[in-house]
């Protein structure tokens, strides 16, 4: 028998109808609250403990003093009449009926439950095999719990995700960008694919903007291609090293890790990255101003036409800059 057990849904509660002598003190007609619980067995004892608890409460308020629980006897104006008496006891009574009959109801379905206990067990066992072995009918079947088992698993995963959210906003609200470069990370968007809409805006030369897919080939070519989103600085100060070991001049590094940093800043601007991991990564060249400068000699220079006659003074200079 299961006493003082009721269930709303999928879950269990536990119901207990408050003698009539007693509701003044617990201000109630019943106790109804869940047992947070899905399952049956584990809410039948739950509901059992609940009720030696209810027990107790119900003894500890019937030994008190009917001066502390009761209405003083000389505000006759306050007691009730027998109308109102009779109505609350046939109330109690009812009240009483509906629950034995909800008791009942409950028993005969645990009676039920119970007769099926064999089948059960004999389901539980063919839902062990697979499909193959089971007839069209039980494979059918055990389809139908697995789906359900994994709606289930999807929906707890989905519960358990927006409690993490949810207390990750408590704890720290979410700044606009990173939700915003978050969603654009998404799309996997690679610095190959913004020369063009960067050189677009910037109004670069043609010359530029070669020099810059130049130097990003160079770059991808060097990490493998990744969504910008994803690099980092460490990828850039390696690239430079790598830069330097394998050949190229301080001051041609320097100009693609320049090019870099600049295609970096246009994303940066555009929300598709927080900062810009190319910012300050240059190469210093310490060597003198002199050391810096090309060798030239003089077959190096174009010979001055020899008829320069007719030419003006702003002519001839600029003859001699060709």
């Amino acid at each position: 028998m299961c006493n003082y057990l009721s269930k709303r849904g999928a879950t269990y509660y536990f119901r207990r109808v408050i003698p009539l002598d007693l509701r003044q003190q617990f201000g109630a007609a019943e106790w109804v609250y869940s047992l947070r619980t899905k399952d049956r067995d584990i809410g039948k004892r739950l509901a059992q403990a609940e009720g030696v608890r209810t027990n107790a409460l119900m003894d500890d308020a019937r030994t008190l003093s009917s001066a502390s629980i009761a209405r003083p006897s000389s505000n006759t104006s306050s007691k009730a009449s027998p109308e109102q008496e009779a109505h609350d006891r046939a109330r109690f009574d009812h009240e009483q009926a509906q629950a034995e009959q909800e008791r009942q109801d409950e028993r005969e379905q645990e009676g039920r439950r119970d007769a099926r206990e064999e089948y059960r067990q004999l389901w539980q066992e063919r839902m062990l095999l697979t499909t193959a072995e089971l007839t069209p009918q039980e494979a059918a079947v055990k389809e139908m719990l697995s789906d359900r088992e994994f709606n289930l698993s999807l929906a707890k995963d989905h519960i358990s995700s927006l409690k993490h959210l949810l207390a990750t906003a408590n704890a720290a609200p979410i700044p606009q960008l990173a939700l915003t470069v978050t969603a654009r990370r998404q799309q996997a968007i690679y610095l190959a694919d913004l020369v063009d809409r960067w050189a677009a805006e910037r109004k670069v030369t043609s010359k530029t903007k070669d020099a810059t897919a130049a130097a990003i080939r160079l770059f991808e070519r060097f990490l493998l291609p990744a969504p910008i989103a994803d690099l980092t600085r460490r990828n850039v100060l390696d690239f430079k090293d790598w830069l330097l070991t394998t050949g190229h001049t301080a001051a041609n590094a320097k100009m693609k890790l320049a090019r870099l940093s600049g295609l970096f800043s246009y994303a940066l601007d555009n929300d598709l990255v927080l900062s810009n991991p190319a910012k300050g990564v240059t190469i210093v060249d310490h060597r003198p101003a002199r050391s810096k400068r090309a060798v030239y000699s003089r077959e190096s220079f174009d010979p001055v036409p020899e008829n320069v006659s007719g030419l003006n003074e702003r002519n001839l200079a600029e003859s001699k800059l060709l």
